[in-house]
């Protein structure tokens, strides 16, 4: 799944998860963030 400011390209299946990557992804864009981590581990976007 592609995620832009203003667009989504593909899915991770829809519902409340896909609806909460997109608002995360969209939050780091914003703030220019590179890198997500989570339970200590670090993916680079």
């Amino acid at each position: 799944m592609i995620v832009t400011p203003k667009a989504i390209q593909g899915t991770i299946g829809g519902g409340q998860l896909e609806y909460m990557a997109i608002d995360r992804a969209r939050q780091m864009l914003a703030r220019g963030e590179t890198q997500a981590s989570s339970c200590g581990a670090v993916s680079t976007i």
